[in-house]
């Protein structure tokens, strides 16, 4: 260890019992540590203590992610440089108490939003925001064509085919017409049913079972017992189901005749067919 001397130079060997020179410490002379640095009776010249009190060794706090000394916090939501936004409610606010109902309002008072959704229906709900199947239509006197494909080159024989089509009105639809004849020697037994969207997939509306008459290149029709509601902004199918087929009885266009639809075998096929709507009352 090296020592350096105070002011007295004397050391305990003088006998004046006062101890001022002592090497061994007195108050004119600090023994330094092993680093070189000199300690005042506090110790405050030792390395091993930063000026703000922290262990030099540490070094600094390491911030959310991960940057010692760095400034990243975490948000109100509990993510580090989060922007508070991970934790919103439906009003906006972090970690607040609003929720949205069972029809989707924030802070909404619930209730039934199941109903009639087709505003041509007469029973149409407009506070309701999902369609239950309840939709019906009183028809009123007035009985008007809405869609038809008339253009036919060509036949076909399956038990299942179906054709969809986009109305242009809004209403209940009354009554169908269909370019076939019977699969069968003889009239023969089918079902039409009719589905909301393109194809057999979506939700039934309706359905009726008909009689098919062996005739040849004319249309036959079919009426509702019961309008279906259609609204002018859906697609719809109609689905002609027959038990047996022994010969092609379903007359068609393979020219894409019909751009508001197509039939099942082929986009460019259309099945000839018309359909008859009424307003609701």
């Amino acid at each position: 260890m090296v020592e350096v001397s105070g002011d007295s130079g004397d050391d305990d060997d003088d006998g004046d019992g006062s101890g001022a020179g002592d090497d061994d410490g007195g108050t004119g002379s600090v023994p330094a540590d092993d680093d070189g640095a000199f300690e005042d009776a506090t110790g405050a010249g030792d390395d091993d203590v930063g000026t703000d009190g922290t262990d030099d060794d540490d070094g600094p706090i390491p911030d959310c992610a991960g940057v010692p000394g760095g400034d990243a916090t975490i948000d109100a939501c509990g993510v580090c440089e989060g922007d508070d936004s991970s934790c919103l409610d439906c009003a906006g606010v972090p970690n607040g108490p609003s929720d949205l109902d069972e029809c989707g309002v924030c802070d909404g008072p619930g209730g039934p939003c199941w109903g009639c959704t087709i505003e041509a229906a007469s029973n149409y709900d407009p506070f309701a925001t999902i369609d239950d199947g309840s939709c019906t239509c009183e028809p009123g006197p007035a009985q008007v064509v809405d869609q038809a494909q008339g253009s036919v080159n060509a036949g076909s024989g399956g038990q299942t085919q179906w054709q969809s089509f986009t109305p242009a009105i809004s209403g209940g639809l009354t009554r169908i017409e269909l370019g076939v004849s019977s699969p069968v020697d003889g009239p023969s037994p089918a079902t039409i049913d009719f589905f909301v969207g393109e194809g057999e997939n979506g939700p039934l509306v309706g359905s009726i079972e008909v009689t098919l008459q062996p005739v040849v290149n004319q249309m036959q029709s079919f009426d509702l017992p019961v309008a279906i509601p259609m609204d002018a902004r859906e697609i719809y199918s109609y689905r002609l189901t027959v038990p047996a087929v022994t010969v092609g009885f379903v007359d068609l266009h393979t020219g894409d005749p019909y751009a508001a639809g197509r039939a099942s075998f082929s986009p460019d096929y259309d099945l000839e067919f018309r359909t008859y709507v009424t307003a609701c009352q």
